[in-house]
């Protein structure tokens, strides 16, 4: 649930590269 709660914190450093950051956190998330 660590991976949720970085994604927040990524979207208000950069709203564009979050678009990276949901993909990658999404693939950590199912292999978890």
């Amino acid at each position: 649930m660590v991976g949720f709660e970085n994604l927040r914190l990524f979207e208000v450093v950069d709203e564009r590269e979050t678009t990276y950051v949901i993909e990658i956190n999404y693939d950590g998330m199912r292999w978890v």
